[in-house]
């Protein structure tokens, strides 16, 4: 460092406007760094006035009343359970799934080339029944299978899709439906 400023110290005393440069350089640096400790200051400022407003808002929440959003949030869950397939093993479940995904494809004409269940998984305190199915169909087609099966009952999900194009104006679909049964 002490190399650093004699090197300087020489070139200002033989130059007199670069000693002028090297100063500006220094200031603008200076001020850049300034800049950049001002702008991380005001973020955590900001930062914190967010937090201090969500935690007013949380108690104000809690002050109100936790009760009444648990039994909501309850009847809402109680809700939900309406939708999952109704049986005790997960190969009765897994046919349901199919028989409901059968006949929304039979509504909108699309051709099932082949099904196979898959593994079930466990989620908690329910069992999640994932079935794959190979389809032939339109794009229309599809978009009407998919709105079925988002307003099917047993309520399914779509856990995956691959797409392919085909001939004719056909896509080669294959999806991954997924109900889910309590343990």
């Amino acid at each position: 460092m002490k190399a650093l400023v004699e090197f300087l110290s020489k070139i200002a005393a033989e130059n007199k406007r670069l000693a002028y440069g090297i100063a500006l350089i220094m200031l603008l640096s200076a001020l850049i760094a300034l800049k950049a400790f001002y702008n991380f200051h005001a973020g955590v400022q900001k930062d914190i006035e967010l937090k201090k407003e969500t935690l007013a808002l949380l108690a104000s929440a809690v002050q109100r009343g936790g009760e009444g959003d648990v039994k909501r949030e309850t009847d809402r869950l109680h809700a939900l359970e309406e939708g999952l397939i109704k049986s005790d093993k997960p190969s009765i479940a897994a046919a349901l799934v199919q028989k409901a995904f059968k006949s929304a494809a039979s509504k909108n004409t699309v051709t099932v080339i082949s099904e196979r269940p898959l593994k079930p998984l466990e989620a908690g305190a329910y069992t999640v029944v994932p079935i794959e199915f190979q389809l032939k169909t339109g794009l229309s087609g599809l978009k009407g299978l998919l709105a079925d099966l988002h307003a099917s009952n047993p309520a399914t999900g779509v856990a995956s899709v691959i797409i392919k194009a085909s001939d004719n104006a056909m896509l080669d679909v294959t999806l991954v439906i997924q109900g889910a049964m309590k343990n």
